[in-house]
């Protein structure tokens, strides 16, 4: 299986979701859903680290995350690696809302919001 990591830079990946072969067959085309950030894949710590601010008007933008904050959890379930966060993600459909819970300094916050498609 593709790395998701990988996947998530763009590159090609050699794996066909079955979402994405449904979208495939049915428009021709294919959209994969986004939140609109930049992951620190320097970052060594629990959880995902925001590199740059979210981008503007994307679901991120909207919900508050900023860049510094750690992502630990995506829809309640633990963010250990970038695994646990990108797979999740795209395992889900443009439209869908998602709850993810972030770490800025101390502070523990819980924000949803709506995946987009990627441009």
């Amino acid at each position: 299986m593709a790395n998701p990591a990988t996947s998530a830079s763009g590159l090609p990946s050699p794996v066909i979701r079955p979402k994405t072969a449904e979208q495939l067959i049915a428009t021709g085309k294919a959209t994969r859903p986004v939140i609109g950030i930049m992951m620190d894949t320097s970052y060594q710590g629990e959880g995902v680290k925001i590199e740059d601010g979210p981008t503007r008007g994307g679901p991120a933008d909207k919900a508050g995350p900023r860049a510094g904050d750690v992502i630990i959890k995506f829809d309640g379930r633990p963010v250990t690696g970038l695994n646990e966060f990108v797979v999740p993600i795209r395992a889900q459909s443009v439209g869908e809302e998602v709850e993810l819970t972030v770490l800025r300094g101390n502070s523990e916050r819980t924000v949803k919001m709506t995946l987009q498609a990627a441009n």
